[in-house]
C-alpha cells in the first residue's frame, strides 16, 4: 500500500470516529439519555460480529473460548468501552466533541504514567517533557482565562473526562496481556461490546424506544459509522505500525474541530488553541520515544 494511500485511510478512520461523536452529541440535545446511544452501538456491534459466525474463516476465532481469558476479557470490557462511553457521553452533555477529542489525545501520556508507576518503566527526557506538556495543555484547558473567554464546560466536567485518556491507557495494557495470551481479536471485540451493551442495557433501564424518522437515522447512521470505523481499524491495522495507526488520533482531533465548528457553530478560544498545541505535540512526542 503506497504512503498516500495509508495517510488517507488514517483520516478516513479519524473523520469516522469524529463523526460518531459529533452524532452522540446531536442525539444528546434532542434529550436522549446518557446511555442511549453508546447502548445502540454496542448492539449493533453486536449483531454484526455475530453475523461473522456465519463465516467460515471467522467462526473459529469467536466461537473457540478459554476460560483463562475470560477475566482479562472483562477487564478489557471495561475499560475500552463501558467506562470511557460512560465518562464521554455524561461530559458531551457541557462540552464539544472538539474538547472531549483533545482531552482523549491525552492516553499516550497516561499510559507513560501507568508504565513508569505500576512497571518500573524506564523514563527518559523525553518522556518527561512530554508529560509536562501534556498537564500544561489540561490546565489550559480546565483555566481557560487567558483571553477572558472560558470554555463551555465546568471545571469539574473537564477533571471527570481524564478518566477517559486513564481508562483507554489501562486497556492497552490489558489488550497487550489478552494478545499474549492468544485471545482472538474478533472474540476480545465481541465480548468487550457485549459486556457494555448488558450494562450499559441495565443502566438505561432497557431497550430505548425509538420514535420520529430523524432520530432512527441519528441511531442507524451511528451503528454504520462505527461497524465501519472498527472495520476500517481490524483492515489497517495489519498494514500499518502501531505508531502510525496512533496517528488517527490527531486525524479525529483535526475533524472534531472541524464538525464542532460546522455543526454547533463552536467558537474557540485563544486558551484552547494553545491546550491542543501542547497536547498534540507532547502526544507526538512519546509515540517518537516508541
Amino acid at each position: 500500500m503506497s504512503t498516500l494511500g495509508k495517510s488517507a485511510l488514517i483520516l478516513l478512520l479519524g473523520l469516522l470516529w469524529a463523526s460518531e461523536s459529533v452524532l452522540g452529541k446531536i442525539v444528546l440535545e434532542r434529550n436522549a439519555s446518557v446511555f442511549e446511544f453508546p447502548l445502540i452501538l454496542n448492539i449493533g456491534t453486536v449483531i454484526s460480529l455475530t453475523s461473522l459466525m456465519l463465516v467460515a474463516r471467522f467462526r473459529r476465532g469467536l466461537l473457540t473460548w478459554n476460560k483463562r481469558q475470560l477475566g482479562w476479557m472483562l477487564g478489557v470490557a471495561l475499560s475500552l468501552v463501558f467506562i470511557p462511553y460512560c465518562v464521554l457521553y455524561l461530559s458531551l452533555r457541557a462540552l464539544s466533541p472538539a474538547e472531549t477529542s483533545l482531552i482523549t489525545s491525552l492516553t499516550p501520556v497516561f499510559s507513560i504514567l501507568i508504565g513508569t508507576v505500576l512497571f518500573r518503566a524506564s523514563v527518559n527526557a523525553t518522556s518527561v517533557l512530554a508529560i509536562i506538556l501534556g498537564i500544561m495543555g489540561v490546565m489550559f484547558m480546565i483555566f481557560p482565562r487567558l483571553d477572558g473567554g472560558a470554555g463551555n464546560g465546568d471545571f469539574t466536567v473537564y477533571g471527570l473526562m481524564l478518566i477517559v485518556p486513564l481508562s483507554y491507557a489501562v486497556s492497552g495494557y490489558l489488550v497487550r496481556k489478552c494478545s499474549n495470551m492468544g485471545a482472538p481479536y474478533l472474540q476480545l471485540l465481541f465480548v468487550t461490546n457485549l459486556v457494555s451493551a448488558l450494562l450499559f442495557l441495565f443502566l438505561n433501564g432497557g431497550l430505548p424506544v425509538l420514535t420520529g424518522g430523524e432520530n432512527i437515522v441519528l441511531y442507524v447512521g451511528g451503528v454504520l459509522i462505527n461497524i465501519a470505523a472498527i472495520a476500517l481499524m481490524l483492515f489497517i491495522s495489519g498494514r500499518m505500525s502501531p505508531t502510525a495507526l496512533s496517528f488517527s488520533n490527531y486525524a479525529t482531533l483535526m475533524f472534531s474541530f472541524i464538525l464542532s465548528v460546522l455543526v454547533f457553530a463552536q467558537q474557540f478560544s485563544v486558551a484552547l488553541m494553545a491546550a491542543v498545541v501542547l497536547i498534540v505535540f507532547s502526544s507526538v512526542l512519546i509515540q517518537e520515544k516508541k
